[in-house]
């Protein structure tokens, strides 16, 4: 399973598509920025997804998705963080419990599936009263 930061933005309550956002990437342990206003590719229509590639998995991880101008004020900006490490040693336990969960994206589907093939959770991307969570990344409860 690979590491992934989604974003999605909304205006009036209808997802925004044909955006460029941008992502930041901060080290948590020394402050150094690791990835730099890289363009996250729209997925679906305004789903947005970057493939989290080359960090330390010993390090913690904080930054934010800057949709760009046209996105109202309070969208705009979508912080988030994450522990690779964590997320690697989880992921033995999330396979024993749940029998391993793949997130896949198909057309305007997300769905959360178990490895064995039977499926968790399904969400409709076209569907404005149903809630996508702004970030999906792996992070044990």
């Amino acid at each position: 399973m690979s590491d992934f930061v989604i974003a999605t933005f909304v205006a009036e309550g209808a997802k925004l598509s044909g955006l460029t956002p941008k992502i930041n990437i901060f080290r948590i342990e020394d402050s150094v920025q690791v990835v730099t206003n890289i363009t996250m590719p729209e997925v679906t229509a305004g789903l947005y997804k970057y493939t989290i590639t080359g960090l330390d998995i010993l390090k913690n991880y904080a930054g934010f998705v800057d949709g760009g101008l046209t996105v109202p004020t309070g969208e705009r900006i979508k912080e988030f963080s994450f522990s690779l490490f964590l997320d690697s040693r989880m992921e033995d336990v999330h396979d024993e419990a749940l029998g391993g969960l793949e997130v896949n994206i198909t057309g305007n589907e997300l769905t959360y599936t178990r490895k064995s093939g039977s499926t968790l959770k399904k969400f409709d991307l076209t569907q404005p009263v149903q809630p996508v969570p702004g970030f999906i990344k792996r992070t044990p409860q």
